[in-house]
């Protein structure tokens, strides 16, 4: 779990989440144990932290409200989808925020489910659309074989 300080401001269309940039984060890790960073080597770390973020369950609420079924149960198990809890936007106002999705090949008939477990898990980098939760995706389907390779290009699009 990450503490990052953090504040809110009200505005017109209710409440928006600013990050506030502490001269040091505190890390709690799964064992319990504190580690803490200065907030550039933070960055280095977790270098997308340093965008907008936005819940997850958000985009999906929103996929689902507009009638998408990218985020459904069926959807994610037959492609056997991962992603982030968060997804990120250059601002807090931008129309489109992205995020990093891996799918692993589905086994397919005459494949045995041993053949199926070796086929590699790949990354892509996918685009959200804030009006109405649809998802596209960037660049090519699977291009990165990687998790940091996708965040490294995702990094670059954001800047």
């Amino acid at each position: 779990m990450t503490t990052v300080k953090a504040h809110t401001r009200k505005t017109k269309k209710g409440q928006v989440r600013v990050k506030a940039h502490p001269r040091t984060v505190r890390l709690t890790r799964s064992d319990g144990s504190i580690e803490e960073l200065k907030w550039e080597n933070y960055i280095k770390k977790r270098p997308l932290e340093q965008f907008h973020t936005i819940p997850m369950r958000n985009i999906m609420d929103l996929n689902e409200k507009h009638g998408g079924f990218w985020f459904s149960d069926d959807t994610v198990e037959f492609f056997n989808s991962e992603f982030g809890s968060s997804v990120y936007a250059k601002t807090p106002t931008s129309d489109v925020a992205y995020f990093i999705s891996s799918e692993k090949q589905p086994s397919i008939r005459g494949t045995s489910r041993i053949e199926a477990q070796s086929f590699p898990r790949k990354f892509s980098i996918r685009s959200v659309n804030l009006k109405n939760g649809a998802v596209d995706t960037v660049n090519d389907f699977g291009e990165y074989s990687t998790q940091k390779k996708a965040e490294k290009v995702l990094v670059e699009m954001l800047k």
